[in-house]
């Protein structure tokens, strides 16, 4: 099984088009004036994933992991370390379930969850 890695940053153009196209709210990403469905769907991780388009970049594709936007849209700086589900839970991506953590201390909880 694959655990989180830290994420690869996708660019200033990517992060400015997460900025200005969605938004957080409760644990999930909405499209910019949209409220109902959140973007997203489960991966064969158990992650929240997300195929975004941006006609204007090359490749107009790029997958991201939902929680990973979560973390940009409410702090604003893409994540430089992995991000730790705290309560184990990979679809639960309320900003406070979500924090920081170095690949050893994840991995210390994956192998030691209590």
């Amino acid at each position: 099984m694959k655990y989180n890695t830290i994420p690869e940053n996708p660019g200033p153009e990517w992060l400015s088009h997460l900025a200005h196209k969605f938004h957080y709210r409760n644990g999930g990403v909405y499209k910019t004036g949209e409220d109902i469905n959140p973007i997203g769907s489960i991966n064969e991780e158990g992650y929240i994933t997300a195929v975004l388009r941006n006609s204007k970049l090359t490749p107009k594709y790029k997958n991201f992991k939902l929680h990973h936007i979560v973390w940009y849209l409410n702090y604003g700086e893409w994540p430089e370390l992995e991000i730790d589900h705290i309560d184990q839970d990979r679809t639960n991506n309320y900003i406070d379930n979500l924090m920081l953590v170095t690949h050893q201390e994840n991995m210390r909880k994956v192998n030691d969850p209590f």
